[in-house]
Parts: structure tokens; C-alpha cells; sequence
């Protein structure tokens, strides 16, 4: 009787330990299968995070390319109006550089007339003195009396030719200053719209410039927004991997 009390009592334990043993197979079961969901579940998240990394990544690619691409355009801009601008002042300076020329050749024009005026009214006075001058023409001799003749006669021409060289200044002189004015007029035009031209220009690289630095200022704000994403995805994935 004791002998069967003993094995019941065997029995017993070893359905006990049975149970709890089955418990514990259950619980790692359980755990495993919870393991094995947490990794995939962080394997699939980690996957999402390098997907999320990578376009992130592509975007501040992208728009470096594109800050690139506008510093570039906006050089090249750059010196297209400045080399503008340049070829107006040089234009402008030519243009006023032909102004001043024409003014210097008109004053020498000018001198030169007054010369030829002075010089003729001269030769006026001195042949004017030898019609007045008295002369005793009974003591003359006809030798005097001719060369006397003579010198007159070459007076006269030479008054002549001084008279026509100065009407042909005169008419020289005043084409040229009708060219001249002429000459200003068109340069005064053309120079007034160089000018507006210049200033055009110059307000459009102005714009351009202010336009350039507010796409730039954005441009890199979304980098250094795009940069701070990226840091806190790769924190992420630190703290996952650990």
C-alpha cells in the first residue's frame, strides 16, 4: 500500500514538473515568436529609414546641383552685364571722344580765319597807303613809275588772293561747324541712350542680384533642413542597432 502511495506520489510530481516544463516551452515560444516579430519589425523599419535616408539624401544632392547650377548661371549673368555695361561706357566715350575732336578742329578753324582776316586787313591798310602816299611825279623816273605800277598790281592780286582763300575758310568753316552741330546732336542722342540703356542694365542686374540671393538663401535653408533630417535618421538607426 505504501509502495503505491510512493509511485501515485511519482507520478504526481512528474505530471507537476510536466506542466510547468510545458509552461516554460510555451513562454520561450511565445518570447521567440515576440523576438521574431520585433526584428522584423525592425529590420522592416530600418529599411524604411534607409529608403527615407537615400531620398533625403537625393534631395540635398539635388538641390547642392541646383545652388550649383544657379551660382554658374549667376556668374555668367554677371559678367554679361557687366561686359554690357562696359561696352556702353566705351561706346559713350568714343562718342564724346568724336564730339571733342571735331570741336578742337572747329577752334583751330576759327584761328586760323582770324588769322587770315587779320592778315587781309592788313594787306588793305598798307595797299590803302600806298594810294594816299603824295609823290613827286615829275621827279619819278618811268623806271619807278613801273615798279612802283608794279607793286601795286601785286598788291592787289595778293589782296585778292587773301580775300578768296578767306570767303573759301569761311565756307569750310561754316560746313564744319554745321557738321559739328550736326555731329552733337546725333552724339546727344545716341549717348542719352546709351545712358538708359546703361541704367536698364544695371536695374535688371540689381534685380537679378536680389532675386539670386533670396533663391539662394532658400535653397540652402532646405539643404541645412534636409541635413538635419538625415542626422536624425542616422540617430535612429543607431539607437535601433544598439
Amino acid at each position: 500500500m505504501a509502495a503505491v502511495d510512493k509511485a501515485l506520489d511519482c507520478s504526481s510530481d512528474r505530471l507537476q514538473l510536466r506542466k510547468i516544463f510545458d509552461a516554460l516551452v510555451r513562454l520561450l515560444q511565445t518570447k521567440q515568436t515576440q523576438l521574431e516579430d520585433l526584428v522584423k519589425e525592425t529590420n522592416l523599419y530600418e529599411d524604411r529609414i534607409k529608403i527615407q535616408f537615400d531620398r533625403w539624401s537625393s534631395e540635398v544632392h539635388l538641390l547642392q546641383d541646383q545652388i550649383f547650377q544657379l551660382k554658374r548661371d549667376h556668374s555668367e549673368a554677371l559678367l554679361d552685364r557687366f561686359m554690357e555695361v562696359a561696352k556702353s561706357e566705351l561706346v559713350i566715350g568714343l562718342k564724346q571722344r568724336e564730339s571733342l575732336h571735331y570741336k578742337i578742329k572747329l577752334e583751330h578753324a576759327e584761328r586760323d580765319l582770324e588769322d587770315f582776316k587779320s592778315c587781309f586787313d592788313y594787306l588793305t591798310h598798307k595797299c590803302a597807303e600806298q594810294k594816299e602816299k603824295p609823290g613827286d611825279t615829275n621827279k619819278e623816273s618811268s623806271e619807278g613809275k613801273q615798279k612802283h605800277a608794279e607793286n601795286g598790281i601785286k598788291s592787289i592780286e595778293s589782296i585778292n588772293e587773301e580775300e578768296r582763300r578767306t570767303k573759301l575758310l569761311e565756307y569750310e568753316i561754316r560746313k564744319l561747324k554745321h557738321a559739328y552741330e550736326k555731329l552733337v546732336s546725333k552724339n546727344k542722342s545716341e549717348v542719352s541712350a546709351l545712358l538708359s540703356e546703361r541704367d536698364f542694365v544695371w536695374n535688371q542686374y540689381k534685380k537679378m542680384e536680389s532675386d539670386y540671393t533670396a533663391l539662394l538663401t532658400k535653397k540652402q535653408t532646405e539643404v541645412e533642413k534636409a541635413n538635419e533630417k538625415i542626422a536624425n535618421l542616422l540617430t535612429s538607426m543607431e539607437h535601433l542597432q544598439s
